[in-house]
């Protein structure tokens, strides 16, 4: 469409009517633009108004209802308006400021929902919306042309819709009541009352009747009237429905093939539609489909289905289209139509290919409409020749099935041949949904290769639109429902849904409620009762377990349904020879004889109730059955049995009844059972205790007897053989190994033997009784056996524990501490360490706990004392008192050792010891030591001794009295010499020494020294910080004489220092004493000291200046601290201003006067102790 300034345009659905008489009405500056039915129409007014500008209005005339308009093949609503945001805002972009949008379709703007819809298009699109709230169309059918809702001002002259031929809208149902129908019951109209309105073209419509949840047993039927033929009377012959017309009938629509209301299909009565563009009078091929390509006719596929083929050729066609060189096919809406109207459609085409060839297209087919069978349609045409001769062809084609009915097949003869426009016709081979296809053809008629034809098409007539509201409500006044199933479901929706030939459709539901009838249950096969064994009663089975899986009910296919309520027994079988079937009604604490009955007097049972049958004594075999027929839940028995209390019923089987029409059996059998022999020697039961020693088990014997005689009854006395289970059986007995000994059984005799094992037994700790349960069978040889027990307890006890290495013809065994040196002092070792291993016991679990001491032999005085010491204690002498019958209880973490008395070697006294086990109480604790009975439980018999050997070891000499010291003083003067201090030490002296060993020759020595030979005697030196130490190596005379004086002479005042000295005695084992030997000198501030030499005389002659430096080394201070210098005259007077003493650098400077007088200068040094010491000069 071109950008033009046309100011209106008006949109036109496809599901609209005959729209020749509005058009007449359209001013004629509106541009009319027709919606195709194969896409969104909204889709389509954007692509017509993409690029425009300034349109001031758009009116669109659709099919709507409130809040939607029916636009191509989509309804426009709220939500349409969300996904289509792009072709609406195409739509603003094209619209003026001031435009109008005019929406005509019936109840667009109605309520709530319409109100909503127009109010969000109006914001979508900026336009002014306006709506009718009510019917839009024609008067004659209730409808008007006024827009009644708007969202804004509308400047725009609406449309006169009066002009259409129909309603806006779809057809409505009104006064549809709530249906009923009763189970099994005959069909039931839907509703004798209900009406249809609103609806102007039923045509190409239907009406339809749905069940929500429906099922193969609901059908809905249209059933005639009682007189056929009479006017508005409507009818139904096979599938084609028919209305009266007071002489006959004329065919108005179909029953549906596939929704036909059987089966619980939905019933679909299909109303014959007109045909839409018969005749081309818009100009334009509205509702049409052109195919502009080649067709090969029996191959081409058009509109889904491939075409039929040509039955017949032309005379020189040679039977195949052939190859084209060149080809074209056009379409036109020409003028010049038939008698009836001004406008047809030619189909047209051009070709060169092969001589004599034929080729077919374009094709045009229509919008499917519906016809019924036996319509005769009818249609114009006429075929010119163009290039060569024409060869028209057309069909009508049935949409579902692709049936094809030639109605048009003309060849002309040459180029010049054409023909008038003729009318043909077709009637309807079977009722459906068609479509008219026409193919337009030409041939080479000359063989010149060039060919050409034209086929016009126009007037087709397809006669419909006989249903009005008075025929559809009649027809829905026409149709039933039936449910022919035994159980339906109580309640479900009909759904009648009304449709016009635009497709508008509107459907209105009620509810169908359908009334139950009971029908008899059944049950689908026999139960049959587990077997019991003969003189048992076994528990039996509830009603329900026998027969819950075998009920049947026809009313269980849909809530409510019934359930297994219990049975009728009305036949029992069973003789009082084979025993009797008995029921309980409190879970099987109770049970009675079900007796005598029949199908006049059954035994009522609930499904909770039990059966069983209970076989008379010593009988076995298959017992007479029980015949029981099933009970529903429908409460149509009454009442039921209750314990002694037996409900009989004699009612009526079958048909509507709670119970079944016929019986099932309840079977079961009793097994024959072998009786077992019985003991006749009650249960064994032997004893073992386990005492404190070791013990020895003794066998026990004895003998077991059984009997299979069961007081002669048949099938008895069978030779009785002895096993044990789980025995193996060898050379006539049975034996069994077990922990504690070995059970043997003579299977014969049943005499048995037991051989405890003694090893087991007298492992088993205190408190540890174990109990053997065995089971000895007796067996009869014919299946049948008997068990009993055969037990043995055993008492476990405490077995005193073992020393290893305990043998009394060897006393002297003992254990020892590791070897120790004299004099020295051990950690020792723990109990465990020095017992556990040597120790054994038989009980289980068992372990060392620690020892008693029993007797201790060492001599404190002499030999030293054996101590413990208990974690967490200290050590403590063992006590000398313990005895042969009580002892010292030490556990095994506790520690043990020898403490040797000084300079004591050799062997000393043992100590006498018990073992423990574990299970021993009462050790010493850190803080009490504990005497125990040697003879207690968990001590062990024969006891061991402890010893240890104490290697002598070479004892070191020692000095006698105390160690040698003096000290020395140093003086104020430079000492050369020190003697020294009254009453402190001498610096020489005699040293002294003793030696444990006797007469051991020692040798004097200084730890560092040297040693020289000096008139035959070895002396050692060693020459110390401030003097030299002699010692003489066979006397022990020693001197010290200082001669470090420049050390000695520099100690400060009040300072004190030590000449230290190791002295060493050693004995001829290499034994060594040692002792320090100290000489301590005090320091003393020694005075400054002047040169021998003193200050050399000085001179001067002449003028000019004088200096002289006093030498460094005329003052020496001993303590080397520093010196400080001043100098006066001779006379101690301070020195002449000419002259003057520089004290750091100890320079005199100065220029002497003339005739100055001598009389000599003076230099003092004083050290830091302020002494001080002066020497003189002169100077001349």
């Amino acid at each position: 469409m071109s950008n033009t300034n046309t100011q209106n345009i008006l949109f036109i659905d496809s599901a609209v009517g005959d729209i020749s008489s509005l058009l007449a009405s359209v001013d004629p500056s509106f541009e009319v633009v027709l919606l195709s039915a194969d896409r969104s129409g909204l889709e389509q007014i954007a692509q017509a108004l993409a690029g425009r500008t300034g349109v001031d209005a758009v009116h669109v005339i659709s099919h709507g209802g409130p809040g939607y308009l029916q636009l191509g093949d989509a309804t426009l609503d709220l939500e349409g308006l969300n996904t289509h945001s792009e072709s609406l805002a195409t739509i603003r972009a094209a619209l003026s400021d001031n435009a109008d949008l005019l929406l005509y379709g019936c109840d667009v703007a109605a309520g709530e929902a319409g109100a909503a819809f127009i109010s969000a298009l109006a914001n979508a699109t900026g336009a002014d919306v306006a709506a009718s709230v009510d019917a839009t169309g024609p008067a004659l059918l209730g409808g008007d042309s006024h827009l009644e809702a708007s969202t804004g001002t509308i400047e725009a002259q609406a449309i006169d819709a009066s002009a259409l031929s129909e309603l806006l809208a779809a057809p409505s149902i009104g006064g549809l009541d709530p249906v009923s129908f009763t189970e099994n019951g005959s069909a039931v109209v839907v509703d004798g009352n209900m009406s249809a309105s609103g609806g102007s073209n039923y045509g190409g419509g239907y009406i339809q009747f749905s069940l929500n949840g429906s099922n193969v047993n609901d059908f809905f039927s249209l059933t005639s009237a009682g007189s056929v033929n009479a006017s508005g009377a409507v009818s139904v012959s096979g599938s084609t429905v028919f209305l009266g017309n007071g002489s006959g009938r004329d065919a108005i629509g179909s029953i549906d093939g596939s929704l036909n209301g059987q089966n619980g299909n939905a019933l679909r009565i299909n109303f014959t539609s007109a045909f839409q563009n018969p005749s081309f009078e818009t100009g334009t091929t509205a509702f049409w489909t052109i195919g502009q390509s080649r067709v090969i006719l029996g191959q081409t596929n058009i509109a889904g289905w491939t075409s039929p083929s040509d039955p017949t050729n032309p005379g020189r066609y040679g039977g195949q289209d052939g190859t084209m060189s060149s080809q074209a096919y056009y379409y036109s809406v020409t003028s010049g139509g038939s008698a009836d109207g001004t406008y047809s459609l030619r189909l047209y085409n051009s070709a060169i290919g092969p001589s004599y060839h034929v080729l077919h297209g374009p094709y045009a087919y229509s919008n499917a409409f519906n016809a019924s069978s036996g319509d005769t349609l009818f249609f114009d045409w006429k075929a010119a020749g163009g290039e060569d001769a024409y060869d028209a062809f057309g069909y009508l084609l049935n949409t579902a099935t692709g049936q094809a009915t030639i109605v048009l097949n003309q060849t002309g003869s040459s180029a010049s041949a054409s023909t008038n426009w003729a009318t043909a016709s077709v009637s309807v081979p079977t009722s459906g949904e068609y479509r008219f296809v026409f193919v337009s053809g030409t041939w080479d008629a000359t063989g010149g290769k060039w060919s050409g034809g034209s086929l016009y098409i126009d007037n087709v007539k397809v006669f419909g639109n006989r249903v009005n509201d008075s025929v559809a409500t009649s027809i829905l006044r026409q149709v039933t429902y039936q449910n022919n199933a035994a159980d339906a479901p109580t309640s479900r929706a009909i759904n009648i849904t009304t449709a016009d030939g635009q497709g508008n459709t509107r459907t209105t539901s009620t509810t169908l409620n359908i009334t139950h009838t009971n029908d008899a249950p059944s049950f689908n096969g026999n139960a049959t009762l587990a077997s019991v064994s003969e003189d048992a009663s076994g528990p039996g089975a509830t009603v329900s377990a026998l027969y819950g899986a075998r009920f049947v009910d026809p009313d269980n296919a849909y809530s409510p349904t019934d359930s297994l309520a219990g049975i009728v027994v009305v036949g029992n079988a069973a003789t009082a020879g084979q025993g009797a079937w008995q029921y309980s009604t409190d879970g099987g604490s109770s049970w009675y004889d079900v007796g005598a009955v029949s199908t006049g007097s059954g035994l009522t049972l609930q499904a909770t109730a039990h059966l069983r049958f209970l076989p008379a004594p010593d009988w076995n075999g298959t017992p007479g059955a029980l015949s029981v027929r099933a009970v529903d839940s429908s409460g149509g028995v009454g009442s039921w049995t209750s314990g002694a209390t037996a409900v009989y019923y004699s009612g009526s089987y079958g048909g509507s009844s709670a119970v079944a029409a016929s019986s099932v059996s309840l079977s079961t059998s009793v097994l024959a059972v072998n009786d077992a022999p019985v003991f006749g020697t009650g249960a064994v039961v032997l004893t073992f205790t386990d005492t404190v020693e070791t013990d020895a088990f003794s066998p026990l014997t004895g003998s077991i007897l059984a009997s299979d005689a069961q007081g002669g009854a048949p099938g008895e006395g069978g030779t009785v053989t002895y096993s044990l289970l789980g025995g193996t059986t060898s050379g006539g007995f049975s034996n069994l190994v077990g922990p504690y000994g070995t059970l043997s059984l003579n299977t014969s005799t049943g005499a048995y033997t037991f051989l405890p094992n003694a090893d087991a037994i007298n492992a088993l700790a205190a408190g540890v009784n174990p109990t053997l349960t065995y089971a000895v069978r007796a067996a009869d040889g014919q299946g049948g056996f008997t068990d009993q027990a055969f037990t043995i307890n055993i008492t476990g006890g405490n077995d005193r524990p073992v020393l290893t290495g305990d043998n009394p013809d060897q006393p002297t065994s003992y254990a020892n501490l590791p070897t120790i040196a004299e004099d020295t002092v051990v950690v020792g070792q723990t109990v465990a360490n020095l017992f556990a291993p040597r120790v054994t016991d038989v009980d289980n679990g068992a372990s060392f706990g620690g020892v008693i001491i029993a007797g201790n032999a060492a001599d404190a005085d002499t030999q030293g004392v054996w101590q413990y010491k208990v974690v967490g204690g200290s050590w403590a002498n063992v006590p000398t008192d313990v005895s042969a019958t009580e002892g010292l209880a030490l556990s095994a973490t506790t520690s043990l050792r020898f403490l040797p008395a000084l300079n004591y070697n050799g062997a000393p006294g043992k100590l006498t010891v018990h073992a423990t086990d574990n299970d021993f109480v009462g050790y010493t604790t850190a803080s009490t030591p504990v005497l125990a009975d040697v003879t207690a439980d968990g001590v062990s018999v024969i006891s061991k001794a402890l010893g240890i050997t104490i290697t002598p070891v070479n004892d070191a000499p020692t000095f006698r009295g105390p160690a040698p010291a003096a000290t020395l003083n140093d003086t104020a003067a430079w000492d050369a010499a020190l003697v020294p201090a009254p009453g402190i030490g001498a610096l020489s002296g005699t040293l002294k020494a003793t030696d444990v060993e006797p007469a051991q020759e020692l040798a004097f020595s200084i730890r560092g020294g040297a040693f020289n030979v000096v008139d035959a005697d070895t002396v050692w030196s060693l020459q110390g910080l401030y003097g030299l130490l002699t010692v003489n190596e066979a006397t022990g005379a020693w001197d010290y004489t200082p001669n470090r004086f420049d050390l000695i002479n520099a100690l400060p005042a009040l300072s004190s220092v030590e000449d230290v000295f190791l002295l060493k005695v050693t004995d001829p084992d290499g034994g060594i004493g040692a002792q320090p030997l100290t000489i301590t000198i005090q320091g003393t501030n020694d005075l400054p000291v002047l040169d021998e030499d003193g200050i050399d005389d000085q001179s001067f002659q002449g003028s000019g200046q004088w200096s002289y430096q006093i030498p460094a080394d005329t003052f020496t201070d001993a303590e080397g601290l520093g010196l400080t210098y001043t100098a006066t005259l001779g006379n101690n007077d301070p020195l002449p201003s000419w002259l003057s003493f520089d004290a750091p650098t100890r320079i005199f400077s100065g220029n002497p006067p003339a005739n100055a007088t001598d009389i000599g200068r003076k230099v003092t040094a004083t050290d830091e102790s302020s002494a001080s010491v002066s020497g003189t000069f002169a100077l001349d």
